[in-house]
């Protein structure tokens, strides 16, 4: 298996549903591994309609040391790199719409031992997409009505790294899931020490299609409160203070495991 498409999710599945559509008709040897947080939304329905081998991971964070009800990718993404079967990894979102070379570029180039990212635009409240619509129609929708500043490499949006790489770092660091800031700098910054360079492609282009988090603890919370500024203050101390242990001969992260299995509520494989 050259590729694996890993998604984190919980719900969404009309956006899964157009994201999943601009990726089926891509690069050929590929499969989706989706980590699905107890969804209550079939996404079954979603994934086969489409000619792709699936594995369906439902897992539950309830009893791990830094889950506090805010939902991070960490976690899952974790279970999702250890049940990959591709030589490359490419790290989305459910909400993506993705350019249909998407997947043939970031493996070509992740394979050369790059750290490879896309340009994402982050669309309006207002635009409006459907399957029908081809890619550049919906770039140009999502440029029409853009926040400002949308115009950016996300690092879990579109992403393509060797698989080996991400299990020489072990993965996300899990304390991410106590707080609410830079899981993905962090990430990115680990692949870096490792020897891993990080390297925006802009011909490696997304939409990300913006949409209400009703329900979820990220719009709860003040951004600007206390809540953000603890979990900002203590993810960015335990940082550094891996750093200094990292000039020290330590290399580990995530000393408590990682990607832990019993979090898997259940697992499902399609074709």
């Amino acid at each position: 298996m050259k590729l694996s498409v890993i998604i984190p999710i919980r719900n969404r599945s009309q956006l899964f549903d157009i994201g999943l559509n601009s990726l089926a008709k891509q690069f050929k040897d590929w499969e989706l591994v989706l980590v699905d947080e107890m969804s209550s939304e079939d996404l079954s329905k979603v994934y086969k309609q489409y000619p792709i081998k699936v594995t369906h991971i439902k897992f539950s964070p309830e009893g791990h040391p830094y889950n506090n009800g805010y939902h991070t990718p960490a976690l899952a993404i974790n279970l999702c790199i250890k049940h990959a079967k591709g030589v490359v990894i490419c790290i989305t979102q459910p909400e993506i719409i993705h350019d249909v070379e998407n997947l043939q570029r970031g493996y070509e180039q992740a394979k050369q031992d790059e750290f490879v990212f896309g340009k994402v635009i982050l669309s309006h409240l207002k635009s409006k997409f459907t399957k029908e619509m081809t890619f550049n129609e919906c770039w140009q929708e999502a440029t029409r009505l853009a926040v400002p500043f949308a115009d950016n490499a996300l690092y879990w949006y579109v992403a393509f790294v060797k698989k080996e790489h991400i299990e020489a770092i072990r993965g996300v660091e899990e304390w991410y899931m106590g707080g609410v800031y830079a899981e993905d700098d962090d990430f990115k910054e680990r692949l870096r020490l490792h020897g891993v360079l990080p390297v925006l492609n802009s011909a490696i282009r997304g939409v990300h299609i913006n949409h209400e988090h009703e329900g979820d603890l990220y719009t709860r919370q003040d951004r600007n409160g206390e809540f953000w500024k603890r979990g900002a203050e203590r993810n960015r101390k335990r940082f550094y203070d891996w750093l200094e242990t990292r000039k020290k001969g330590d290399r580990t992260v995530n000393k408590s495991g990682w990607g832990e299995e019993k979090y898997i509520k259940e697992i499902t494989y399609i074709r």
